[in-house]
């Protein structure tokens, strides 16, 4: 989740503010230039991948103002000339993400088995829901209730009111429709 690396640098600065002064023994200087110094990290990020879409997973009210500076960033002249086609900002639902990224018997396979941050595989989690939900969701499910992990989404208030077996079956039934529709 890149919001949260990189949350504080979009916050606005006041240069009017005395505490920004240039004393480098300042916390606020060295808070600023930390800010900085990241901001241009994901510059030269986004300037070195040249992604099609930046994806936001929605957490909290600040996903709107990251989306904003985000877009800001990428219609400064300098960067809009680094890209043939500006991305597209998404925002994303990071449910499935993280019940992918705390699963242990996904954890140890494919793709994850390399990220040992959980922040990273909820970040990989929420691209590949991106580009294929159905998949993404898919690998959740388990014949054993304790390993089944669409148990953990959200997907009703009362869903933990219903014995695991009948909730089993009850998500089995659409799971396997859909699945036999696409192929």
């Amino acid at each position: 989740d890149m919001r949260v690396l990189f949350k504080h640098f979009y916050r606005e600065q006041n240069a009017d503010d005395p505490r920004l002064a240039a004393d480098p023994n300042s916390i606020y200087y060295l808070k600023n230039k930390k800010m900085q110094e990241h901001k241009e990290q994901f510059k030269n990020l986004l300037k070195k991948h040249k992604p099609a879409i930046i994806l936001l997973t929605v957490t909290d009210k600040e996903a709107q103002q990251m989306k904003d500076r985000i877009q800001a960033m990428l219609d400064e002249r300098e960067m809009a000339q680094k890209f043939n086609m500006s991305p597209v900002i998404l925002y994303g639902d990071p449910s499935v993400a993280r019940v992918v990224a705390y699963q242990s018997r996904i954890m140890e396979e494919g793709v994850y088995r390399e990220c040992e941050d959980p922040l990273q595989r909820i970040a990989i989690g929420a691209a590949r829901f991106v580009q294929d939900p159905l998949t993404e969701t898919c690998q959740l499910w388990h014949e054993l209730p304790e390993e089944n992990g669409l148990f953990k989404l959200r997907l009703h208030r009362l869903q933990h009111a219903v014995p695991k077996d009948k909730l089993a079956q009850a998500l089995m039934v659409p799971l396997m429709e859909t699945l036999a529709e696409v192929g």
